[in-house]
């Protein structure tokens, strides 16, 4: 990451104020803008090497875990969530940044809107439950067992319903739970015991998966949570 942004904060929040959706979304993303510069990542957003997409990175991070927690956002919408932003969170991106955060309003509208178009809704809501329940053991073949289908077909249906993949679930729901661990750990975890009680096989397959899908390190995000 290498963005640098002739923006300052002020363009934030006049990009929000001037969102032509439903300001409810504009409203609630602006309280959780607010919250994180409180705590002074006003400093890593002005930061020359790569601030702003930190920053903006880790917004998403709170929102997905914001509605998640709150069963606002079912796990298959915030896997989408996590999707969009590294398609769109490039350099050329925050090159226009009131557009990129139009755009970040418009992605959050549109996956509030989303909750219930399932077309099969028992597989659908069965995978989530499972995989909630058993994400550090979970896998697809056992999976697809448990439920009575084929593996490759029901692949196929995670992908037509929730538009992500069943190993894009699941890294997103131990995604969750690490941010869930860090905000309630005393003192500096251990990423390779954190690695093993989320089901992964070592500390550097966790580090890789977290980073391809937040864009952010594990510790880059505990230093986040802890600033």
């Amino acid at each position: 990451m290498n963005t640098q942004l002739p923006y300052s904060i002020d363009t934030i929040f006049h990009s929000l104020a001037q969102y032509k959706g439903d300001p409810y979304f504009a409203q609630d993303y602006e309280a959780l803008v607010r919250e994180e510069l409180n705590k002074g990542l006003d400093l890593l957003f002005n930061r020359e090497s790569g601030g702003s997409d930190i920053f903006f990175r880790y917004l998403i991070l709170l929102y997905a875990r914001k509605q998640y927690c709150g069963r606002i956002f079912h796990l298959g919408q915030a896997a989408q969530l996590l999707l969009w932003m590294n398609r769109t969170y490039t350099s050329s991106g925050f090159e226009q940044l009131p557009a990129l955060i139009q755009q970040t309003c418009e992605e959050i509208e549109r996956l509030h809107s989303r909750w219930d178009t399932w077309q099969n809704p028992a597989i659908c809501s069965s995978t989530i439950r499972h995989i909630e329940r058993n994400y550090a053991t979970v896998n697809l073949t056992q999976l697809s067992k448990q439920l009575g289908v084929n593996a490759s077909y029901l692949s196929r249906v995670l992908s037509q319903n929730f538009h992500a993949t069943f190993l894009d679930l699941l890294h997103t729901k131990r995604i969750l739970t690490t941010l869930d661990m860090f905000l309630s750990a005393d003192s500096s975890p251990q990423l390779a015991v954190t690695a093993a009680d989320l089901g992964y096989s070592s500390e550097h397959y966790f580090y890789c998966v977290f980073k391809r899908y937040t864009g952010l390190t594990p510790s880059v995000t505990w230093n986040l949570i802890r600033a």
